[in-house]
């Protein structure tokens, strides 16, 4: 299910896996979160132009990963997002990819996982989050949805992690 999900995003932002204003460098260590399989790490790998570096995946659970004689060059770990990474983890990718969990977390886990992620980003380097673009319309109270809610909140902690301004 998730590599059949994969083809079909990647067929639907025709074959973009990074978003085209990320520029990696030769030998970027990448860390791809909420992982399963790893069919992006592995898909990723395959099809840059680049000799990658550090390539690292992690899932809240390992029974989505690959046996291990098909780990080849991507280390795998078990880990839930919404806790801080090992400190060893910080600091440390060029890239941090994460994708498809707008419904799989709550508001205040979100907080927790970005600022999760935020960390482990090399200066200067990216923290990219794919989702899914839900058609939003305001409710019949004419409320803001969850899905809006979250888009603000995901772009708020973005900014306070990178020092931004958010207002």
């Amino acid at each position: 299910r998730l590599d059949t999900q994969h083809q079909l995003l990647k067929q639907a932002s025709g074959g973009i896996l990074v978003h085209p204003s990320i520029t990696l460098p030769s030998k970027a260590a990448i860390l791809d979160s909420a992982a399963g399989t790893g069919t992006w790490l592995f898909d990723l790998s395959s099809l840059t132009g680049k000799r990658l570096g550090r390539l690292t995946a992690f899932d809240i659970s390992d029974i989505q990963f690959p046996p291990p004689a098909q780990r080849v060059g991507v280390e795998f770990f078990e880990h839930n997002v919404t806790e801080p990474l090992p400190e060893e983890y910080w600091d440390q990718f060029d890239l941090v990819h994460q994708r498809l969990l707008v419904f799989g977390l709550t508001m205040e886990e979100w907080d927790r996982a970005i600022v999760n992620l935020a960390k482990a980003v090399k200066p200067g380097g990216y923290l990219q989050l794919v989702e899914v673009e839900p058609l939003i319309t305001p409710g019949v109270d004419g409320k803001t949805t969850n899905a809006v809610r979250l888009a603000n909140k995901v772009m708020q902690i973005a900014c306070e992690v990178g020092g931004k301004d958010w207002k």
